[in-house]
């Protein structure tokens, strides 16, 4: 099926104080469908960071991202984390609720490497069906170039 028209609405927040950082967005799109019921997807998440070793992540008002941290010492930089992600949609056959929590401890090896391992705890509503969940321990390596 093809989109005729897509309108999406969205707004994001960034905060710093010392090594205490906070993100949010939401967003909230319609599709236009040529036949049947438009689809519409809401999505938010929340964020908040606190860097364990000092250092501050730097933000990057061009991109709108926060940067890795400098670093103070050789051993580099760790970060504890909390997020909250969620998507609601409306106007498929079945629509449906997915959410995830996660916690989660990254650590900056150096400006280009992080080392991040979170706990993730996920579940979906689906209006008709049965719910489901999900948990989960994942590590990521990540490379910046």
């Amino acid at each position: 099926a093809s989109t005729e028209d897509q309108t999406t609405v969205g707004a994001e927040l960034a905060g710093q104080m010392g090594r205490f950082t906070a993100q949010s967005e939401y967003a909230a799109a319609t599709f236009s469908q040529p036949v049947g019921n438009d689809l519409d997807v809401d999505t938010f998440y929340a964020q908040f960071s606190y860097m364990l070793s000092g250092g501050v992540k730097r933000y990057d008002i061009k991109k709108g991202v926060f940067k890795s941290p400098k670093l103070k010492s050789a051993a580099g930089a760790w970060e504890a984390k909390v997020r909250y992600d969620s998507i609601e949609s409306d106007g498929l056959p079945v629509d449906s609720k997915a959410s995830h929590f996660i916690v989660g401890l990254n650590w900056y090896i150096n400006p280009a490497v992080r080392l991040m391992l979170e706990y993730i705890s996920g579940q979906t509503e689906p209006e008709v069906g049965p719910e489901s969940a999900l948990d989960a321990f994942v590590t990521r390596l990540q490379f910046a170039f």
